[in-house]
């Protein structure tokens, strides 16, 4: 009997055997697991460091950059097959062809933000990793490969024109929902047939079919199919009345000394001669008082010009407020201004305390146009009183440039809304417009013309007018 109880307890039972054999399994599927990990971690490495290389390759002055896919010039470590191109942009890319998944997931960990990143070959980025995979490794770190300069870039032969945009960053960016490229092809914005455009705080958004804009931005609300807008005597809220010209118009008081720039001296009279002419007439005949003759050139004027003679003066300089005009009798130093022959201009040479004139060009306007001054304030709002000049206005003054045959006298407006008269309090969805009626939004009394505040409407189909909503 006791040798019997020794023998059981000496032997190993088959479960404890076979709980051995598993941990032995599991211990050696890990470490091929992690072999293998370690294998394709270090060829993540090496082909990102053999990428590091060819892009730096790119900069040399050597180096003849390509748009398309070109072959490196040395034998990467990785053995990869490795191109490199450079886009519309100006920018560096490296593509690694056939990487294992494995290696793939090891590269897709070790992007940086703004320094490194990795991209499919259809330029989205790369976040997943099939069994092999084509890689656009970006050294530059602002996004894929540009692949167009201009929109036409984007068009496929014998296809209708791409409906979108090339981005900032230089790729073929499809228009949202309800949006359009616009005339150019430059931007996207909201295509009217299938949407209204909202605007708030410099913000811009579509709004689709039964929609009109909300409150805040981005906002979207059914529309009820009436409308209302608001008119201004005087210019919208948020209006800036604003002008594009001015002058510096100055009074006497701007004016430091006149002068003149050319001199004659006239000669006091001496002697006279007397004798009688054929028909009887006693005759007079005065001789200078010098000898010579009346009147000697001075300070002359250029060829082509003549000496006016008008002011008395002895060194031809005097200040604002005296009178220097020449009597007719007046003898010695006389100056006076050169002119054209044609013209006899009687105003002196004047010298002014600042500017040029007593009305000198502040802010000019383009060759065919002229400045009407109007304001005394460069810009205003709705609610300051318009700043008119009056006659005798002075300092700077405000216009308006315009065509020589025109005389507007309303000042340039704008307001974010774009409207200057009217602000929208409730509009209409796209395809339809507001037909503005009535006074109220609880009966039908038909608006004055001359009718400002709210008014009210009714949303209407663009061949039609609208019925009155407010029938109770």
């Amino acid at each position: 009997m006791r040798k019997e109880q020794i023998s059981m307890e000496s032997g190993r039972s088959m479960v404890e055997v076979l709980g051995v054999l598993a941990l032995v399994g599991l211990l050696t599927i890990m470490g091929i697991i992690g072999i293998f990990f370690a294998i394709d971690k270090n060829m993540a490495n090496t082909i990102v460091h053999d990428s590091k290389i060819a892009f730096m390759e790119m900069k040399t002055p050597s180096t003849k950059p390509s748009l398309e896919w070109s072959s490196i010039l040395f034998q990467p470590v990785s053995q990869k097959t490795m191109t490199v191109r450079r886009d519309f942009l100006g920018r560096d890319f490296v593509k690694a062809d056939n990487i294992d998944q494995g290696v793939c997931r090891q590269m897709l960990s070790m992007r940086v933000e703004n320094v490194l990143n990795f991209y499919n070959l259809d330029n989205t980025e790369m976040t997943s990793c099939l069994e092999t995979n084509d890689i656009i490794i970006d050294w530059n770190g602002f996004g894929p490969p540009a692949v167009c300069q201009t929109v036409s870039d984007c068009d496929v032969p014998n296809e209708p024109p791409f409906e979108g945009i090339c981005s900032d960053q230089g790729q073929c960016q499809a228009c949202p929902t309800y949006q359009k490229p616009n005339a150019n092809r430059t931007a996207c914005v909201c295509d009217p047939e299938q949407a209204v455009t909202c605007t708030l705080n410099q913000e811009n958004w579509c709004c689709g079919p039964d929609l009109i804009c909300g409150d805040t931005v981005g906002e979207c609300i059914e529309s009820n199919y009436t409308c209302a807008y608001n008119f201004y005597p005087n210019g919208a809220p948020g209006t800036i009345f604003y002008t594009d010209c001015s002058y510096v118009v100055s009074d006497q008081n701007n004016v430091s000394e006149y002068g003149g720039d050319c001199t004659y001296v006239i000669q006091e009279t001496g002697d006279s001669n007397k004798w009688v002419d054929g028909t009887g007439t006693e005759q007079t005949i005065y001789k200078p008082a010098s000898g010579n003759r009346f009147a000697t050139a001075g300070k002359g004027c250029p060829a082509n010009q003549y000496c006016a003679v008008l002011w008395v003066d002895d060194d031809g300089v005097w200040k604002a407020g005296e009178t220097k005009t020449a009597p007719n009798n007046a003898t010695g130093v006389l100056w006076g201004k050169c002119q054209m022959l044609s013209s006899y201009d009687q105003t002196p040479i004047t010298k002014y305390k600042n500017g040029y004139g007593l009305v000198t060009v502040n802010q000019g306007c383009p060759a065919d146009q002229y400045c009407a001054v109007l304001w005394t304030l460069q810009e205003w709002t709705p609610d300051i009183q318009t700043p008119k000049a009056p006659n005798d206005a002075t300092g700077i003054l405000y216009g308006r440039c315009q065509m020589l045959s025109a005389y507007e006298q309303e000042p340039l407006s704008k307001n974010e809304a774009g409207n200057t008269r009217y602000q929208v309090v409730q509009g209409c969805p796209a395809n339809t417009y507001c037909y503005l009626n009535w006074e109220t939004d609880t009966d039908c009394t038909t608006v004055s013309n001359d009718k400002t505040g709210t008014i009210y409407g009714a949303c209407a189909q663009l061949n039609s007018r609208g019925t009155c909503p407010y029938e109770k």
